[in-house]
């Protein structure tokens, strides 16, 4: 029983060393000005729910771009959700109409520092996927709330943070 005890601490130990090597990354996302955001929620309620889906994709989709003891800090400035909300129909609530001329777009200024504290990388952008109906296969199977912009900013993780393999 002492060896299995023994077994067992180490295992957690092992555990919790590998769960803090890789939690050390630190992303760190704040809106500012979201009553301005130009499509986030029709009221602050769904702002509120919206901004923290967001945040969630956001977080999700550069996590596994991000080095160990890597920190990004992302301020968002600006939220324009895929499609349209449809105003016509009194039982839509915040019911969306896609449409091509309606792509997720989010107005980002982030900057990436290394373990060091380095700053190694940062833009302001607009990320924006003007081709999000093209993948609408990849978000239409999905069950989660807005699978668009949580494909746009996969991809814009991606494209900025990952490391290309060699």
């Amino acid at each position: 029983m002492t060896a299995w005890k023994s077994f067992s601490v180490s295992v957690a130990t092992l555990l919790s060393m590998m769960l803090s090597a890789t939690a050390s990354a630190e992303v760190e996302v704040r809106f500012l000005h979201p009553e301005r955001y130009a499509d986030a929620g029709a009221s602050e309620a769904s702002r509120a729910r919206t901004l923290a889906i967001l945040e969630r994709h956001l977080k999700g989709a550069v996590q596994p771009c991000m080095g160990e003891r890597a920190r990004l800090a992302v301020d968002v400035l600006d939220v324009d959700l895929a499609g349209e909300t449809d105003w016509m129909r009194a039982d839509a609530g915040e019911r969306r109409v896609l449409r091509e001329l309606s792509p997720p777009r989010m107005e980002l200024d982030w900057t990436l520092a290394d373990g060091r504290g380095l700053v190694v990388a940062g833009k302001r952008e607009w990320v924006s996927d003007m081709e999000y109906l093209r993948n609408a296969t990849r978000a239409h199977f999905s069950r989660e709330v807005l699978p668009y912009e949580r494909l746009m900013l996969e991809d814009w993780a991606r494209s900025r943070l990952c490391r290309p393999s060699r």
